[in-house]
């Protein structure tokens, strides 16, 4: 009589969309524990045509809702998810980090518009200013005058 081999731990199911066996290892169906574990609303799915891992919610209206799509299953996974969780330190407010990318943007692109002018665009603003042809108030783009300058300005004006 021969060994029974046992099979690996994990879990293996047939996928009736793909039309086959799919088996799913010990080490994510550890990772499944462990975010069940800390996040009981969220499970782990594998999308085999796009070869990436689906954070899915289930909401409590009984629809699951796609939650983030990431291309490892690891640690990794559990701080991405800690970062969207407003009870946790490492929390990432999206309208802030949205803000702050934008902002990174501007700053940005303002800096490579001063390195495109340089010291003869600023020479040009001082020569068309003294001559008459630019008016302060132009010089800051529709933003608000600092109040310094303002107050240069009303004085100037009497």
């Amino acid at each position: 009589m021969s060994k029974r081999r046992l099979a690996r731990p994990g879990l293996s199911y047939f996928d009736i969309n793909s039309g086959r066996l799919v088996t799913q290892s010990a080490e994510l169906m550890e990772m499944k524990r462990r975010i069940r574990e800390r996040w009981p609303d969220l499970d782990v799915a594998f999308d085999h045509v796009d070869r990436k891992f689906l954070v899915i919610q289930r909401c409590q209206d009984g629809v699951e809702r796609l939650f983030m799509t990431r291309t490892y299953c690891d640690e990794r996974l559990i701080a991405d998810i800690a970062k969207c969780d407003p009870a946790n330190p490492m929390y990432i407010d999206p309208e802030q980090a949205v803000d702050d990318h934008n902002a990174q943007l501007e700053r940005a692109r303002e800096q490579e518009l001063e390195d495109i002018a340089g010291d003869f665009g600023e020479r040009l603003i001082h020569a068309l200013k003294a001559d008459g042809y630019m008016d302060h108030e132009d010089v800051y783009g529709g933003r608000v005058k600092p109040k310094a300058v303002r107050d240069r300005s009303v004085r100037a004006a009497r």
